[in-house]
């Protein structure tokens, strides 16, 4: 493995307007930009970012790759292993002021133990506080008040609860035997939830809450289930005789309202999810659906212009008739203001997906495949296009009805309710995909476009209560869904890379070459044509500042709403200077207003 030694590289700060290869006219960089390291390689690709160090790696394949870092702040350089694991993650549970004396970060430390780091910026000394989870302090302390509260392991699968100074911790005595925590735990709770046992029982768990001043126990959900019910909706399968809630369940508890949804482990074996502690209804605790032999994983939903929706929002679950994760089984959507199940036979080849609409009335379910997408290497097949009417009946699988047979790999619902689009996408060799609209309900569907109309992840969405954005081979237009026939407004042609979104504005390569693949970046405004470039010849972009698991990006705390966002880019002139490598350039809130 390799070290982090930092390496000699050429480093540089420099202006924006810099002499052209051979004397020429100064190439113009523009929104302040600064070379921070001269690099010229094809093989370059960004691997995400750490706050403020960005991570990238040299080579074709993983095993002939060379993974190395540049810290924005400073120009350091510094290689690592393929994980990055030297580099600590930015610490998520506390807004942070960039000018306080203490910083924290979670990393992993030796033996593959988790730590919580606090660095004070006076001293320049670090207290470790080993065998946390992420995400398991509750803030980070500060000058005046260097309490903090953290869950550490006890090193037999418990959670047990510390407090006070940073670096004279004391354990909590709590009469519980804790699992885990869930829920919010910051600065400001003053109570946990827990999913725990009582300390002479602790393999009876249930749900508690502790008070964070007193310490004091609240039982929420208890361990032995008294006078279960199955939910409306439910098909009742096995028995209703409980005396704990699932160790290892298939999805962890999670609050709704004022309850939970959890899993139980069965008398007869079976894990069976639960809702409780129920004020109304049948019972105080309802079951909804087995697993049994069976295999269950909650599917993930997005609103209608992309952001995610919480799951106690709308919880769904696919359902498989064996563990393989493939094949048929169904969708389960717990409606929970009705108190009811509705079920959807699923003919999905893989894990659905969905998107809600903005009323919570309409749910589009889909396999959402990522062949096109050449920074994820694995990629799930397509399938069928569901649409759910949560408003339907609830008997059988009458609320579901199947729009599209297969080679579906993206659908969405119009922000102003008026319509919804999906897009069919055969499997290679086809080069085209279709793209179709409907009513809301799914009625009168009609194709509008049969191209090369991109997948994703650049797939079409919404971006705006009727604006459809589209990327047809690379040409960026948008169309109003509302306009029969279609008309379309052109953005941009000859894009390349992920587009930054910044509201009505984009940051994104336009006017690529044909030659060396590289483009103009620059800020582009979506409803009219205003272009303001930022660099020529730019092969690659990404900013740290926009949180983005997928490309393992994880924003600083640090940064605030006036900062400006920092794009940092490739430059790769078509004959090599000392202008090729990386750039930065600073975005700020007025540049897209």
């Amino acid at each position: 493995m390799m070290g982090a030694r930092t390496i000699a590289v050429a480093v540089v700060f420099s202006a924006a307007a810099l002499s052209a290869c051979g004397g020429g006219s100064p190439v113009q960089r523009g929104y302040g930009s600064q070379q921070i390291l001269q690099l010229r390689d094809t093989r370059f690709k960004f691997m995400g970012a750490r706050g403020d160090v960005v991570l990238y790696a040299i080579g074709i394949r993983p095993d002939d790759s060379m993974y190395f870092s540049i810290d924005l702040r400073t120009g350091a350089v510094a290689d690592h292993d393929v994980y990055y694991s030297d580099i600590p993650y930015p610490e998520y549970t506390y807004p942070s002021d960039p000018n306080a004396r203490y910083h924290c970060s979670y990393f992993t430390g030796a033996g593959n133990v988790f730590e919580f780091r606090i660095d004070d910026g006076q001293t320049g000394q670090r207290t470790t506080i080993s065998g946390v989870t992420d995400g398991s302090a509750s803030r980070c302390p500060t000058e005046s008040d260097p309490t903090v509260k953290v869950w550490r392991s006890d090193g037999a699968s418990h959670q047990v609860l510390w407090t006070g100074p940073f670096d004279d911790l004391q354990m909590v005595p709590i009469d519980l035997a804790i699992a885990y925590p869930f829920g919010t735990f910051d600065a400001t709770s003053t109570a946990v939830t827990v999913f725990a046992g009582q300390s002479a029982q602790p393999d009876a768990l249930g749900i508690y809450s502790i008070d964070l001043t007193t310490f004091a126990i609240t039982e929420l959900v208890p361990p032995v289930l008294a006078g279960g019910a199955w939910a409306d909706g439910a098909a009742p399968a096995g028995v209703l005789d409980s005396a704990t809630l699932e160790r290892y369940p298939p999805d962890s508890p999670f609050a709704v309202g004022d309850h939970f949804m959890y899993w139980r482990t069965m008398a007869d074996g079976s894990q069976t999810l639960f809702a409780g502690p129920l004020a109304s209804g049948p019972a105080s605790e309802v079951a909804i659906f087995t697993a049994a032999a069976s295999a269950a994983k909650r599917t993930y939903l997005s609103s209608t212009t992309g952001a995610t929706v919480a799951r106690a929002v709308l919880p769904v679950w696919q359902r498989w008739a064996d563990s393989s994760l493939s094949g048929p089984g169904d969708l389960l959507i717990w409606d929970d203001a009705r108190e009811r199940l509705l079920t959807c036979l699923s003919t999905f080849a893989s894990t659905a997906t969905g998107v809600l609409s903005d009323d919570h009335a309409k749910l589009v379910a889909f396999d959402q495949s990522t062949a096109d997408d050449p920074t994820v290497q694995q990629s799930q097949p397509t399938g069928p296009l569901a649409l759910i009417d949560m408003n339907g009946p609830g008997a059988g699988d009458a609320a579901c009805t199947k729009l599209a047979a297969s080679d579906v790999n993206v659908a969405g619902m119009a922000p102003d309710g008026s319509m919804m689009f999906w897009l069919v996408e055969a499997p290679y060799p086809a080069t085209t995909a279709q793209l179709f609209f409907a009513a809301p309900d799914g009625t009168a569907p009609r194709l509008v476009d049969d191209d090369r109309i991109e997948g994703p992840p650049h797939a079409p969405h919404f971006v705006g209560p009727s604006q459809l954005e589209v990327d047809i081979f690379a040409d960026l237009v948008w169309t109003d869904v509302h306009d029969d026939p279609i008309v379309s407004h052109p953005i941009a042609d000859r894009t390349t890379g992920g587009a930054i979104d910044r509201g009505r504005w984009l940051i994104i390569g336009y006017d690529k070459s044909s030659q060396d693949g590289t483009a103009i970046l620059g800020i582009v405004n979506r409803d009219h044509d205003d272009k303001r470039p930022i660099s020529p010849d730019v092969a690659t972009f990404m900013t740290p500042d926009i949180y983005d698991p997928y490309h393992d990006v994880e924003s600083s705390p640090d940064r605030t709403a006036s900062d400006p966002l920092r794009v940092v880019y490739l430059v790769r002139g078509h004959n090599p200077s000392a202008q090729d490598g990386l750039w930065v350039a600073n975005i700020y809130p007025g540049d897209t207003p």
